[in-house]
């Protein structure tokens, strides 16, 4: 089967470019073709295919120029995406488009080319972008959704990026891509958690057209360390206000007798490390991967996840799961899917330092209870979380999009 894989960057930036190099490989390691497309950029993997991507916009920083008006366009609808998308499909004649976020760089436009093309869609779901015009659905330090508000309210609420006119783009964008009904062409869906479908089914998109297919980790080529070593507690993700830093940041204070660890990057690293002078048992390892990443699993005496958003998944929850660690994490959004509360970690209310410091507290005086936690989440990683089943789940996804595209 030959598959396009369509995603608004080509190189290692985020958790879905590190899903989708990770589904290619998949792909491939089953005989399978792949061919991306994407948008141009500096950083991209080497492709010869690189010539069909689309042409490089800035979409982080808010530009009242040209510059901003042909990233508004693009995000409107990009006549160049659909044409640079007919001439790959052309020249490579695939079996089927699987799209994950292309969003403003490439816009949903591709989908109604796919259609008059004959090309079976897919598209994986890794956040609320079709739904809302917050794709995190996270604004003014809380969880909010301003997808049924008045355009000219939400743009004055500044919801993103603290901008009028950046919220107005996007809300305008929102408004007329759920008029076309772009996301709607789309055959299949996938959905790393029943949280998001259901979110989805709410907001109209029909339930027998997505498909739960959880994230997965290769834990079998993992080496566990059951227990604890040196015994710190260990964050790993990005240091911004929405993934609870705060929140851990305020626990570890309270818990001095115990190490921390955060590993990451991220807008608020600078005043974390500021507030973090005073906090001694506190430690910013700074970006880690690959082994050096599994290393900092291994020696922790449990992981925490703190979000105040809704996630949509936890890939962390499900690594360190497959590194024999209990996880403590917030009961919001797709986390709760990932953990048997009290069975492979334990859930607490997002933002509640109390709830936070009782866990980890009772996590590092029971050594029995955190073995016997991480020996579960090691085998539901094994059995739930594994490639093999997410492999097997997603090319019925694919076969049943091109079965039912072609009796149309």
């Amino acid at each position: 089967m030959k598959i396009i894989l369509a995603n608004k960057f080509y190189y290692l930036k985020c958790g879905a470019t590190r899903y989708l190099f990770d589904l290619e490989k998949m792909l491939h390691d089953h005989g399978h073709e792949t061919v991306p497309f994407s948008m141009q950029n500096s950083s991209n993997v080497p492709t010869p295919f690189s010539k069909f991507f689309v042409s490089k916009v800035e979409t982080e920083k808010v530009q009242l120029n040209w510059q901003g008006l042909r990233t508004l366009g693009r995000m409107l609808f990009s006549f160049e995406a659909q044409e640079k998308l007919s001439q790959l499909i052309r020249r490579t004649q695939p079996d089927v488009l699987h799209a994950h976020t292309i969003y403003y760089q490439i816009s949903p436009s591709i989908f109604l080319t796919a259609r008059e093309l004959g090309l079976p869609t897919i598209l994986t779901v890794q956040d609320y972008h079709m739904i809302s015009p917050q794709y995190m659905r996270w604004s003014h330090h809380r969880v909010e959704d301003w997808s049924r508000a008045g355009v000219l309210r939400a743009a004055l609420s500044k919801f993103h990026k603290n901008s009028f006119f950046a919220s107005l783009a996007v809300m305008i964008t929102f408004r007329l891509h759920q008029k076309m009904g772009l996301y709607h062409l789309v055959d299949r869906y996938t959905t790393a958690s029943r949280f998001v479908k259901d979110e989805m089914i709410k907001k109209g998109f029909p339930a027998e057209k997505i498909q739960v297919i959880p994230f997965s980790v290769d834990a079998k080529n993992i080496t566990p360390a059951i227990g604890w070593d040196s015994g710190y507690v260990l964050f790993v993700g990005r240091f911004v206000e929405e993934k609870g830093v705060w929140t851990l940041l305020q626990a570890a204070k309270n818990l001095p007798h115990i190490k921390f660890k955060f590993v990451g990057f991220g807008p608020e690293e600078e005043k974390l490390k500021r507030a973090a002078i005073s906090i001694p048992n506190v430690e910013f390892v700074g970006f880690a991967g690959g082994e050096a990443l599994w290393q900092l699993y291994r020696g922790a005496r449990c992981v925490v996840v703190p979000s105040l958003w809704q996630e949509v998944f936890g890939i962390v929850v499900i690594e360190a799961m497959a590194a024999g660690k209990p996880v403590i994490a917030s009961n919001i959004g797709g986390l709760p899917e990932t953990i048997v509360d009290r069975v492979t970690g334990l859930l607490v209310q997002p933002g509640s330092v109390p709830e936070l410091v009782d866990a980890i507290e009772r996590l590092s005086k029971n050594e029995t209870l955190v073995r016997e936690m991480g020996w579960a989440g090691r085998e539901r990683v094994l059995k739930e979380y594994n490639h093999e089943k997410h492999f097997s789940e997603l090319m019925k996804v694919y076969e049943t999009a091109i079965f039912e595209h072609r009796g149309k």
